[in-house]
């Protein structure tokens, strides 16, 4: 099970959107599937105990067992939110459970921070680990975010934009904001450690192929490998349209083509992705009439009705993480 390891904190202990925000980034990740790391900390400025409560909502609601998806490790002599599995660092020292918090992350998300939300950092940076910083509480996570605006490190793949941090830093004045900020930030660590292992969706834009692309990344999450999935109008590059497609898919270890009312789009994108080498799994509404020149291929029709069969399909298609390095 992939881990999000949360940090960060806030001086002002009453500061109503970092309590908030916080539950909300521990809901998100496991609602995603995967394991929320903490420190441990029961200090109410700490974002530790309010995530570790906000997955623990989220465990409940979702009747997940607790101590599989929450896991703490702290120093021996400190006072711990009891929330979850909790384990003892590798050391005494505050830079051994640092190390140790970080070993088990596969990215890190802050929210806040002081300087010693600095050494996280640093840390994750000597370790490759991503970091997606959530800008809108002033510390160690706005100046990180200031930093991404000049320069990514190269612990940020390329086929991650500064727009795609710039996406989670947004107003945060209502219940429905922090959730979705929160949501995007899981959503953006997913992106950055996903590596190679990108499926690129290729459909119409009309509302009715919304359900579609739901149910490729369902096959994502069902599958062996840790996809990310990703279609064009979820990206925020800044290049012409037509070259982020192709930067995507070249970047991409899967493209999925939905070829329903042979929008020439559409085609273009898997045709692309052909003459790319880049692996393409074709799609289409069962009655759909493909030309001549594609009809060999070997093509998943679908019923719009009954969707599962059609993520059954595809994690048949989709090739392990062994084949996609």
């Amino acid at each position: 099970m992939r881990s999000i390891l949360v940090v960060g904190s806030c001086s002002n202990t009453s500061d109503d959107q970092f309590v908030k925000l916080a539950e909300n980034l521990g809901r998100a990740v496991v609602s995603v599937g995967y394991r929320l790391v903490t420190g441990g900390s029961n200090a109410e400025d700490n974002v530790d105990l309010h995530a570790a409560r906000g997955a623990a909502a989220e465990c409940d609601e979702r009747s997940i067992d607790l101590e599989e998806h929450v896991l703490s490790i702290a120093r021996e002599e400190m006072e711990v939110h009891g929330i979850g599995r909790i384990r003892n660092a590798l050391g005494n020292g505050p830079i051994a459970k640092r190390y140790s918090l970080v070993h088990e992350a596969s990215a890190v998300i802050v929210l806040g921070g002081s300087e010693a939300t600095e050494d996280y950092i640093y840390l994750c940076e000597k370790g490759n680990r991503p970091v997606v910083p959530i800008p809108m509480l002033e510390g160690a996570s706005r100046r990180l975010y200031e930093r991404y605006s000049e320069n990514l490190p190269l612990t940020i793949p390329e086929f991650v934009n500064f727009e795609d941090f710039n996406n989670v830093n947004r107003r945060l004045d209502n219940e429905k904001s922090l959730k979705k900020a929160a949501e995007d930030a899981v959503s953006l660590a997913r992106k950055c450690f996903s590596g190679t292992n990108v499926i690129f969706v290729a459909t119409p834009f009309e509302t009715k192929f919304n359900n579609v692309l739901g149910a490729i990344k369902t096959a994502a999450n069902n599958s062996e490998t840790d996809y990310f999935v990703l279609r064009i109008d979820e990206t925020k590059g800044t290049s012409r349209i037509d070259d982020e497609i192709e930067k995507q898919i070249q970047n991409a270890s899967v493209v999925v083509a939905d070829l329903t009312g042979l929008n020439p789009n559409v085609f273009y994108e898997f045709g692309f992705a052909r003459a790319s080498n880049v692996m393409a799994i074709s799609i289409a509404e069962k009655k759909t009439e493909l030309p001549f020149n594609i009809q060999s291929l070997r093509t998943i029709f679908y019923d719009p009705n009954d969707l599962q069969k059609l993520t059954d399909e595809i994690v048949r298609f989709l090739p392990d993480s062994s084949t996609t390095t």
